[in-house]
């Protein structure tokens, strides 16, 4: 009797510890965000007693997983003056797959840049703002939407410092990397790579390196973007590629290189969509397919006839200062707009090829097409008819001049009065002021701590410039 009773005893605990193990299972699945959260969930469910605030959140969260992607912001930015500026054109249409989950906090904004942002910390509260669809840009006048395929050492650094220098200066969105300097198309956008300050779906610009990718930019980018290109003449291109890059290959000189295919056609990470270093360098960025038409002379000339023709504004190395007065005319900038101080600096008149290794370079097997790409952008850019405009090349000259003058003589002026220096106008420009903050960004700011700036612009604390993606 006594063994019957035991074994009913024992019985109904098993049946108790079976049946409460089903009901925390249960509850786990309806009631947590994901079952790896269940010690914390289930915590969250016992201890909250208000019924409304729990089905607030199961609300909140069947709306989350609905949503096709999620930026999370960890602050609050005043929106670029297209978006504030209630005379704006309005918005043609709200996204609703896209959505930013934004939580505030309850402080006053300490960064100088964002001197008027207060955001509030008091309530754990989640909200969902929808990013808004921005206006077509095609016919906007002063330009303030483009896109430049910042090609490595072509000068792009120097350019990619002016355009950031416009950027912050006119609240511009920015289509930016997470981390490093290269946007990896591969990756999902809010994960290594995103668009700010605003909240909006599409960018005003994209300066940074970025392989061309039309599609992707087509959808990404305001509508009716400038497309931007700089180029180099490619003897002189590897040259300057070959002194830079030397730390990665044992000091090698450029006719070393060239003579050494483990080198020449070394890879490289890939993240940036480039396969090589030496290679077909220019095309790639460009968006040629390396790994399918490298070998394709015919393939090389159809995508050189496809992409030239997307170009609004060709800019060659070898022309660096017309090429600046022609983009300043057709986008409306000021002077100040395009003064510039040099970056990365890479003298290659030091080192020379030889004929026979010259002739190794531009060949069908090395990089001829590189020599047909340039040809082409050189051709066009000797056809714009700014060329043919009466003093131009007077005020290619004015500007040179200009240009230096300010770097070696006018921002120090700034520096030492703290004061704005005007320049008196001329035939091309009307009077010109100086600006403490212009003359700072231009000499003082050196090409780390601007790219960190501008990703701090943008992205906020979620730009890492010391990482990279593996």
């Amino acid at each position: 009797m006594m063994r019957h009773h035991c074994s009913n005893r024992c019985f109904f605990k098993f049946l108790l510890v079976t049946v409460v193990g089903s009901m925390v299972i249960l509850l786990s699945r309806v009631y947590l965000r994901s079952p790896l959260d269940f010690e914390n969930g289930l915590y969250e469910f016992i201890s909250v007693s208000n019924q409304s605030t729990i089905k607030a959140q199961r609300v909140a969260t069947q709306q989350q997983e609905m949503l096709r992607e999620i930026t999370k912001s960890t602050s609050l930015r005043p929106m670029p003056s297209h978006i504030n500026d209630k005379s704006a054109a309005q918005p043609t249409s709200i996204s609703k797959g896209n959505v930013r989950e934004e939580k505030t906090l309850n402080r006053t904004n300490m960064n100088s840049s964002y001197p008027n942002t207060t955001l509030s910390e008091s309530t754990s509260t989640t909200t969902f703002v929808p990013l808004v669809e921005p206006p077509d840009c095609v016919g906007e006048f002063p330009v303030r939407c483009f896109v430049l395929t910042k090609i490595e050492k072509t000068g792009s650094s120097t350019l990619f410092a002016i355009f950031a220098r416009y950027v912050r200066s006119h609240r511009l969105n920015i289509l930016m990397q997470t981390k490093f300097v290269h946007i990896d198309w591969r990756r999902p956008k809010g994960r290594a790579w995103d668009i700010g300050p605003g909240r909006v779906t599409r960018a005003d610009v994209l300066i940074n390196h970025a392989r061309y990718n039309k599609s992707m930019i087509d959808q990404y980018v305001r509508k009716g973007y400038k497309y931007v290109v700089i180029a180099r003449e490619p003897v002189s291109w590897f040259k300057s590629a070959a002194k830079y890059y030397d730390f990665l290959f044992g000091k090698q000189t450029p006719q070393q290189i060239l003579y050494n295919n483990r080198t020449l056609y070394a890879p490289r990470s890939e993240a940036s969509g480039i396969a090589t270093w030496f290679h077909l360098h220019q095309l790639q960025w460009l968006g040629f397919n390396y790994h399918r038409d490298k070998d394709n002379m015919t393939a090389i000339r159809q995508h050189i006839d496809w992409v030239v023709p997307k170009i609004d504004v060709v800019m060659l190395n070898e022309q660096y200062d017309a090429s600046l007065i022609i983009l300043r005319r057709r986008f409306g900038w000021s002077y100040t707009d395009i003064f510039y101080s040099k970056y990365i600096i890479t003298n290659s008149k030091v080192t020379q090829l030889s004929v026979n290794a010259t002739k190794k370079l531009l060949s069908p097997e090395v990089n001829l097409g590189e020599k047909i790409l340039y040809d082409r952008l050189n051709e066009t850019w000797w056809s714009q008819s700014e060329l043919e405009e009466d003093n131009f090349w007077e005020e290619v000259d004015h500007f040179s001049s200009l240009n230096s003058d300010v770097s070696a003589r006018l921002c120090q002026q700034v520096f030492s009065s703290k004061r704005e220096v005007t320049i008196s106008s001329s035939q091309w420009h009307e009077a010109l002021n100086l600006t403490f903050d212009t003359c700072h960004n231009l000499l003082k700011l050196k090409y780390i701590p601007m790219m960190e700036d501008l990703g701090s612009y943008a992205l906020g604390n979620r730009y890492k410039y010391h990482e990279r993606f593996s």
